[in-house]
């Protein structure tokens, strides 16, 4: 029998301090326990390194894009299937997970390949996820029914869900392949579905999750294969690795905020056009904002929306608190900026804010309801821009910058930009120069030369980013463009 995981590390993940690794042979293990002559292997894309996991694993390696973590998985376990031509049982389980009892039991029965299920009444608020990825069962002798049934779960996925293609699409491709009408109240149930025999297992005993308490010995006893998911992983880790893993829970919190953000924002910028408000004097030029423009702005650039009179309604605004609070001095009155921005948010309403500092704005009156999405993002984070850019780097363009980052304003570009949105139109994007739209700004500019050699690189590869002032320092670069 062949035992199969999959792992990627994206570029932001340090491997030497997550447990991947441990959680990996301990699967391994346990399968070997109950399948000593197992075959064990792991499939990863081409960069990834591991470099504690157990020799008898073979590591297949493939080109994957790591952002799109399960539907590269899903690429991976195809691309295994193409390779095997022997009778073998094949054994595609989450990394997570422990092998409780022999499984040659359930691969004698008369199916190409196995999947589990979820009861209704336990998943009622998620009815489209009954079906759980984490574990797959191909019988060797049906192996090109099962490849030819996992394609077509590529393409429903490709066709149907590509919003989804980072967590959680794979489960409603295969929910919509195999029918949620076909799922059972219990126990096991075989069906033909194109030719191809499936088999479908009650999570209950095949993918078995443990309650939010450390389980008892006797209710594990008779479950097949246990699934250690979210907090119950630190069960499976050793005493040690459990206190390095909290360390990792502030990764782990940001990793799902760019996940559950990168879903929200690819629904709400792809194929719309998109006016990008900072707080630059070229911002002035604005007069009306067609209503199928979606409205992106950042920091005071709320403030600017609101002295133009227009609505006072954007659908993101992306705030920055430092701990550094800046002065600003608007229509004659100054405030820190924290307390500007407060000000602000009491007049103004957001579809979604994104920011470095979640807990402060739940904790303010000033945003209670004021929005609908709330995400985190440090800033800091180079996913989008070293896409944006590639092959150069962000180090490659951060010249005199005294971040490593662009400025809010063009943040917001790269969300734009990274989710696909037609047209983008920028106003109040100055580099920094000239003060703000209401007066001059004494506060020292952070982001020199990384900005203009952004926006150099995005002239070149984009042509629907367009500024909306003649006198804008974007000029120089991109081509003027008026909001119809």
């Amino acid at each position: 029998m062949i035992f199969v995981s999959f792992h990627v590390y994206p570029p932001w993940v340090d491997p030497g301090h997550s447990p991947a690794e441990t959680l990996l042979n301990q699967l391994f293990s346990s399968a070997r326990r109950h399948h000593p002559h197992c075959r064990q292997v792991l499939l990863t894309d081409l960069d990834s390194p591991f470099r504690k996991l157990e020799k008898t694993v073979a590591i297949e390696r493939y080109p994957l894009d790591v952002e799109k973590i399960m539907f590269s998985r899903l690429n991976a376990q195809i691309e295994f299937l193409k390779k095997e031509n022997h009778a073998d049982n094949i054994a595609f389980l989450d990394s997570d997970m422990l092998v409780n009892a022999d499984l040659n039991e359930v691969m004698n029965g008369n199916f190409d390949l196995a999947l589990t299920y979820r009861h209704r009444d336990e998943e009622s608020k998620r009815r489209e996820l009954l079906i759980n990825g984490g574990v797959i069962l191909v019988k060797g002798t049906g192996l090109p029914s099962a490849l030819a049934f996992l394609e077509k779960v590529r393409d429903t996925y490709r066709l149907r869900h590509a919003d989804k293609l980072g967590w959680w699409g794979d489960q409603y491709a295969l929910i919509d392949v195999v029918g949620a009408e076909n799922i059972p109240a219990g126990g096991e149930k075989n069906l033909t579905l194109d030719g191809v025999n499936l088999r479908l297992l009650p999570c209950e005993t095949y993918n078995f999750s443990p309650g939010k308490g450390l389980p008892l010995e006797s209710e594990l006893k008779n479950k097949k294969i246990i699934h250690f998911k979210g907090r119950t992983k630190k069960w499976i880790l050793p005493a040690g690795l459990q206190k390095k893993t909290a360390l990792l829970r502030s990764w782990y919190w940001q990793l799902m905020q760019t996940l559950k953000k990168d879903f929200t924002l690819g629904r709400l910028l792809h194929g719309q056009r998109v006016l990008i408000v900072g707080s630059g004097p070229s911002a002035s030029v604005i007069s009306h904002i067609p209503p199928d423009v979606r409205v992106l702005t950042c920091n005071a650039g709320m403030q600017v929306l609101l002295d133009k009179g227009l609505e006072p309604r954007v659908d993101l605004w992306f705030i920055i608190r430092s701990k550094n609070d800046k002065m600003l001095t608007v229509n004659g009155c100054s405030a820190t900026k924290k307390k500007w921005i407060d000000a602000l948010a009491q007049q103004s309403r957001a579809r979604a804010i994104v920011t470095n500092d979640p807990s402060y704005i739940l904790m303010q009156g000033a945003y209670r309801g004021r929005y609908k999405h709330l995400f985190w993002d440090g800033g800091r984070d180079p996913r989008y821009l070293n896409r944006l850019i590639r092959p150069e780097r962000v180090e490659m363009i951060r010249g005199r910058s005294s971040v490593p980052a662009t400025s809010s304003g063009l943040r917001l570009l790269q969300y734009a930009l990274y989710h696909g949105a037609r047209e983008i139109y920028l106003a109040g994007i100055d580099f920094g120069r000239n003060g703000y739209a209401w007066g001059p700004n004494a506060n020292p500019w952070k982001h020199d030369d990384i900005d203009e050699n952004f926006i150099k690189i995005v002239s070149r590869k984009h042509y629907h980013v367009f500024c909306l002032s003649e006198t804008s320092q974007l000029a120089a670069y991109i081509p003027v463009k008026h909001l119809s």
